[in-house]
């Protein structure tokens, strides 16, 4: 409950990790999309010669602008698959790239809400000691006390895992 307490004002921040991690999710989930289109563009490319090879002189060339269909590939052109895979790698790279940025973004963002969150519980956690009456540190010791309260820094680690992890894990499941 205290530490739902504390992240409760930083929402703001986990929404904006939630949305780096979903941009970041769609990026990744649409590189294969793309290699889809590559390949079957390649593909084309062999189909177009085996009908050429096999039309008749009497027929028209083969038409090389339509589009691929569930279980069918249609015919591509050379010029048509070199545009393709031109596209298909400048497309992976952008992909590539936004979704590292985005990473990049939610690792920066996720590191600061954490310290500001394990900060705040450390000095919560400090001003309750504080609040005590002196009898309460007579019969412990404070290497005990001290002890417990640095036992507070493991909070960081969990916040930065749930911000990090868990939400890109969860856009990618609900992606795919």
């Amino acid at each position: 409950p205290t530490l739902l307490r504390l992240c409760r004002p930083r929402l703001r921040a986990f929404l904006l990790i939630g949305l780096l991690a979903a941009v970041g999710s769609v990026a990744t989930i649409a590189a294969p999309l793309v290699y889809r289109t590559a390949v079957n563009d390649l593909s084309g490319l062999f189909v177009h010669q085996t009908y050429e090879e096999f039309r008749d002189e009497s027929e028209p060339p083969t038409v090389t602008t339509e589009a691929h269909t569930p279980g069918r590939v249609a015919p591509r052109e050379p010029r048509q698959v070199l545009r393709s895979l031109l596209v298909a790698v400048a497309l992976l790279l952008v992909v590539r790239v936004v979704a590292q940025l985005c990473a990049l973004a939610a690792d920066g963002i996720t590191a600061r809400v954490a310290s500001i969150v394990e900060g705040n519980l450390v000095t919560e956690a400090f001003e309750k000691l504080l609040r005590f009456p002196l009898g309460f540190f007579a019969g412990r010791s404070s290497a005990a006390l001290s002890k417990r309260v640095n036992q507070v820094d493991e909070v960081a680690p969990i916040v930065a895992a749930v911000a990090k992890d868990f939400l890109p894990e969860a856009f990618r499941v609900a992606g795919v």
